[in-house]
């Protein structure tokens, strides 16, 4: 319905009438509802209509029914034109020349303060440039970067685009580069606008329904580029990454045609070293060595093994390394070059003082150094970089190092032996040591026994007896008194295992207290300080005084200690100090603190920044200086979770160290339930009916054993069950075992021998027979087939570097459980999770609070089986952000009740009930409700049974699986177990499967076969609980706390 009308005497006047407009938003007209059109007289009509379709009209005639007079929007005009009503005989039609405008390129854009963003949209022109950007983003320590190419007039853009960028990264590109690179910033999905401007229609366009086609981009002269939607290649498809290590080739991770960008990785010296783990002893250090084992129990000995070898200029090298991990019963100071496990891996060393830079994904390296099971990777110096490889078999105890240096010496001890006077046969059988294949040597004693003697040979006999006996009590009463230490350390060493689980999952006051006491009693300084640290945050200042003199006397010690104080604790130990300094040294102290402070703010966490300088504006009430601090830290913050580094390194091990399953020791409660587990898993698959699926998951089966558990035999067993003619290998060498999964292989059905083959070559990679019988299966193949099983290879490879190899497996699965397209996205289901979608692109947990809670109170459930999953597994994923903040208990009662609402609303779709199902019982085992997550669950194994599509049942599974992966070890065996019988219940009910699915069914065999040992999603949701926590109680103290 048109409402009013202007009316121009030309058009300079039209267009900065509608400038005006844009600027103040006056008046009656809504922008996006403009229309113009020339008169007969050359004048122009300005025209408010009622559509939301366009911003471009074209019309021969518009007819005006009424006119609302509004002196305050009409008084600009020159003239105004009154009509009346329609009903009227004087309805008036203006007919005349037909002018076209864009109302949109008439507005201005505005300057304004850019608010942060999660992502920040680089258009860039100049080649050159894509790599500079890229380079200095990786170099300021941000690599989450995706790029993609785009085709104008000829010419080849590049569009980059950066997550959370830096604020200097941003501000360096419209400075420095403005003419080749333009910054944008979302304000919807598929609309961008110039870095540090806003458009007049932006809320206009928010408001509107009607789907766009393209990606709009706008700049800041208010010129538009459109593209098709975009498919971003990550970046990391054609870095190259350059080491400068000679012994290692520099590698390219390209999988692209664009040139590949190097980015030089180098080593510098940190400011904290890592605990060390493994030793490199020479020269000297082999004489502190054998002294220090002379001092050392045996039983201490097993903590650690040793490697020999030589280099290739003859220089003997021995390595000492940790047996396993962080579990040592006594830490030994070795006193020689030390080295740390770098980023996580177990099988990858550097110098406890380096790292390298820039800091780039974990999985870079495990390429780059070509890290493989069963091999250790060992970086030696800094000057001179070159790489050790060692493998597990290669160490032996270090308790047999005393037996190495004997075999060294055997021709001197022999030669010393025969020119004895004396009786030292007893004393000529060494030890076996396993360093050498030769026999123990005997010598024959230079006095023989004659005939006659007896008796003098009983009575030697008799006191040889009584002497042994003597030496074998006493040596009994000093290893029952060296057993007794050992026990007393190995205790220690328990109830700081134990003190540390409790403090990650509940870091209150107490248990706190009694880490730190545990740590002191065991002198681990460096976790001292960190849980002094930790217990002065969670103290009252007035009540910290002991923990600072405690922190003051520990830094000082690790002064001592050192042979080099670094800045860093010089800085923290000035600081500290201030309980020694006089009223006459206050000035000249404050003035060498801050100096001091302020030179290594970047390499102090959080928390002790905060501190420290309380300390100082404690005793110069600069407010201003508490201010800067204060927003520091909230603006950090608010960039993410607090990052992993700012939560201690023993909390980290702690949990990723619970998170392996220690195959080594067969004591190990997990390793006993995750061996139960997969039992339960190959006791099944005996039951199958269909014989692919059987022989198949058997395979499977038969790589987890193998690979993840090193235990072949039961690898063999299960195999040998199924294919009963094939007699197992004698032995379990390579060569009986290759025969053996060449005729499993022969045995299966003929459409899945090259699938099983290349799973059995994953298990056994060291079988030549089975790599040429593969090979043989492979060549018969059609060029569908290799494309696939090259598919599954990449992925099988790719499969040994994640993290979460059960994740990886379902991601396929994730993919196509909802359809793409805008069809899909209407009704109030669909716009809840948009919205939700939305807050969490902002990164900001109060927005995320408010839109669940928005959600949550006003969510109508109806019969849109689709959306109601699609929405419970992003109410899901952000209860993952929010749920350790004690202001979100409303919201996790709320979603409580939701849940249950859920499970009382029925369903058509057999598929998305399963999906809502499993979903809602992540979600509530995230809030620690295990017994409904349990009820949830087992409703989704219910209707499970009832799904007849086969692609549909697969992935109904893999979302079980996925949810099951959420209980402990232990609780997963019922779960698993009704899995299984549903599996076989479907098996047994439909004899038809599709051939294109047989790769699903091998991944979908994979998944339950890895949740029946896997603990990742266990302990990155306890990490993740661990971070917020941290988070919430340093937000909590910066902003209720007054330093003065």
């Amino acid at each position: 319905m048109n409402k009013n009308a202007l009316y121009f005497p030309d058009e300079d006047y039209f267009v900065s009438y509608v400038r005006s407009l844009s600027a103040n938003m006056a008046g009656e007209f809504t922008l996006y509802h403009l229309a113009a059109f020339s008169t007969q007289t050359g004048g122009l009509i300005l025209v408010g209509i009622d559509t939301t379709e366009s911003s471009t009209l074209e019309l021969q005639s518009v007819s005006i029914k009424r006119i609302t007079h509004s002196s305050k929007t009409l008084k600009q005009a020159h003239k105004i034109i009154h009509f009346k009503d329609s009903n009227d005989s004087h309805k008036a039609t203006v007919i005349g020349e037909v002018k076209k405008f864009y109302i949109m390129d008439l507005l201005t854009l505005h300057k304004a303060e850019q608010e942060s963003t999660p992502n920040a949209y680089f258009w860039i022109s100049d080649h050159t440039l894509l790599k500079q950007l890229i380079t200095q983003s990786i170099r300021l320590g941000n690599d989450q970067i995706q790029f993609a190419e785009l085709q104008s007039d000829n010419q080849t853009t590049h569009l980059v685009k950066i997550e959370n960028p830096s604020y200097f990264l941003v501000q360096k590109a419209l400075e420095d580069f403005d003419n080749n690179i333009n910054v944008y910033y979302p304000i919807m999905d598929d609309v961008f606008i110039a870095w540090g401007y806003t458009h007049p229609l932006e809320d206009i366009w928010r408001k509107s329904k009607k789907p766009r086609q393209q990606w709009t981009f706008i700049d800041s002269h208010n010129q538009s580029r459109k593209v098709e939607p975009i498919q971003w290649t990550d970046i990391y498809e054609f870095l190259h990454f350059d080491l400068e290590i000679p012994d290692l080739h520099s590698s390219t991770l390209s999988s692209t045609d664009i040139e590949p960008l190097t980015i030089p990785l180098q080593l510098i010296t940190t400011s904290n070293d890592a605990d060390p783990s493994m030793w490199l002893i020479q020269g000297a250090d082999l004489v502190n060595l054998e002294s220090l084992l002379t001092v050392i129990d045996q039983d201490d000995l097993a903590s650690y093994v040793v490697n020999i070898s030589e280099d290739n200029n003859g220089e003997k090298l021995i390595f000492i390394r940790e047996k396993n991990s962080k579990k040592n019963s006594l830490f030994i100071d070795f006193s020689a070059q030390s080295f740390a496990n770098f980023k996580g891996f177990q099988n990858l060393y550097l110098p406890t003082q380096l790292e390298f830079q820039p800091n780039v994904r974990r999985d870079t390296y495990r390429h780059l150094f070509n890290l493989k099971a069963g091999e250790n990777t060992v970086l030696l110096n800094k000057e001179s970089p070159r790489i050790i490889k060692i493998t597990d078999a290669g160490f032996r105890p270090l308790s047999r190092y005393v037996n190495y240096i004997i075999q060294q010496s055997l021709e001197t001890l022999e030669a010393v032996i025969e020119n004895s006077y004396f009786d030292l046969s007893i004393y000529t059988k060494l030890a076996k040591t396993g360093y050498s294949d030769s026999q123990p040597s005997t010598v024959k004693p230079l006095i023989e026994n004659k005939p006659g003697n007896d008796s003098q040979d009983n009575a030697n006999k008799n006191k040889d007896n009584k002497n042994q006996e003597k030496i074998r009590q006493l040596f009994d009463n000093t290893k029952n008194k060296n057993s007794n230490k050992n026990q007393t350390t190995e205790s220690k060493q328990q109830f700081e295992i134990d003190a540390e689980r409790n403090v990650i999952k509940d870091p209150s006051l107490e248990h706190w207290q009694a880490l730190v006491r545990i740590k002191q009693s065991l002198r681990r300084n460096q976790d001292i300080e960190n849980c002094i640290i930790a217990l002065i945050w969670m103290l009252p200042p007035g009540k910290a005084q002991e923990y600072f003199l405690l922190w003051h006397e520990i830094v000082s010690q690790v002064i001592q200690d050192s042979s080099g104080k670094s800045d860093t604790t010089a800085a923290k130990a000035l600081v500290l100090s201030v309980a020694h300094i006089s009223e006459e040294g206050l000035s000249e102290w404050l003035h060498q603190s801050i100096t001091a402070l302020k030179s290594v703010e970047k390499n102090l966490k959080i928390k002790e920044l905060w501190l420290l300088w309380h300390i100082i504006l404690h005793k110069n009430h600069d407010t201003r200086e508490q201010a800067r601090l204060q927003e520091n830290i909230r603006d950090a913050i608010s960039q993410g979770t607090v990052d992993y580094i700012e939560i201690p390194e023993f909390i980290r091990t702690r949990i990723f160290t619970d998170r392996l399953i220690h195959t080594s020791n067969k004591d190990d409660y997990d390793v006993a339930i995750a061996n139960g587990n997969l039992e339960l898993f190959s006791s099944a698959i005996l039951k199958f009916d269909k014989k692919f699926i059987r022989m198949s998951a058997a395979a499977i089966i038969a790589r987890i054993y193998n690979r993840e558990m090193n235990r072949p035999e039961p690898a063999i067993e299960i195999l040998n069950k199924l294919s009963k003619n094939n007699p197992p290998p004698t032995t379990i060498d390579s060569v009986d075992t290759a025969k053996f999964l060449v005729q499993f292989i022969v045995a299966c059905p003929a459409n899945i021998q090259t699938w099983v083959g290349l799973y059995l070559l994953h298990s056994f990679p060291d079988t030549t027979a089975l790599q040429n019988h593969y090979k043989k299966l492979l060549s018969d193949c059609d060029e569908p087939l290799k494309n696939k099983l090259g598919t599954l290879n990449d992925f099988l490879e790719q499969r040994e570097k994640a993290d979460n190899p059960l994740a990886l497996l379902s991601e396929k699965n994730r993919n196509r459980y909802y359809p793409k397209g805008t069809i899909y996205e209407t009704g109030p289901l669909a716009k809840a999770t948009a919205k939700l979608r939305r807050a969490a692109l902002t990164a900001d947990k109060a927005k995320i609070k408010r839109a669940l809670k928005s959600v949550l109170k006003n969510v109508k459930l109806n019969d849109d089986d689709m959306q109601l999953a699609q929405l419970i597994t992003e109410l899901t994923r952000l209860l993952n952000f929010i749920k350790m903040d004690d202001d979100s208990k409303p919201i996790l009662e709320s979603f409580i009740v939701f849940a249950d609402k859920v499970a009382q609303t029925s369903g058509s779709d057999h598929l998305y009930r399963v999906l809502r199902q499993s979903n809602l019982a992540e979600g509530l085992i995230q809030i620690a409700h295990k017994k409904k997550a349990s009820t949830a669950l087992t409703g989704a194994l219910e209707v499970l049974r009832t799904i007849h599509s086969e692609l549909d049942f697969i992935d109904a599974c893999s979302s079980i699986i996925s949810a099951i992966e959420c209980f402990d070890l232990k609780e997963r065996a019922t779960l698993i177990q009704a899995l299984l019988e549903a599996i076989n219940h479907y098996i047994k009910g439909d004899p038809h499967f599709n051939a294109s699915l047989q790769a699903d069914w091998l991944q979908l065999s994979d998944q339950i076969a890895e949740a029946c040992i896997s603990k990742d999603k266990l302990s990155m949701n306890l990490f993740n609980h661990y971070q917020q926590q941290d988070e919430f109680i340093i937000l909590n103290r910066i902003l209720h706390e007054s330093i003065n």
